[in-house]
């Protein structure tokens, strides 16, 4: 059975190319980093894209016609906060992005 998917925190799409390629079918993808942006674009042109996950709402989902209610919330674990390739992870505070998208996954 195949699934429609929400994908947040999608990065450069590979757990979207997956997902795809198990037979489901990605109708969102929301990321924030322009380079990973990019390469969603161009990999998956015709994936309605969102580019801030603290400014999604059930309101953005219901403007584009996407019954969350029938879709399944998928999504990287974002790690700003631990990755090497932060330089300034030791000076941030804990993230809050992943209780965003718990947050989306109970209000829509």
């Amino acid at each position: 059975m195949s699934m429609k998917i929400i994908s947040l925190f999608s990065g450069a799409g590979l757990l979207d190319l997956g997902l795809i390629n198990a037979g489901n079918k990605v109708i969102f993808q929301c990321e924030k980093e322009p380079i990973q942006l990019k390469i969603l674009q161009a990999t998956f042109p015709k994936i309605l894209k969102h580019n801030d996950i603290t400014t999604l709402s059930k309101e953005v989902f219901d403007y584009y016609e996407i019954d969350t209610k029938n879709c399944a919330f998928v999504g990287g674990a974002p790690c700003q906060k631990h990755s090497f390739a932060n330089p300034r992870r030791s000076q941030q505070i804990a993230s809050k992005l992943l209780a965003q998208l718990v947050k989306l996954t109970y209000t829509c």
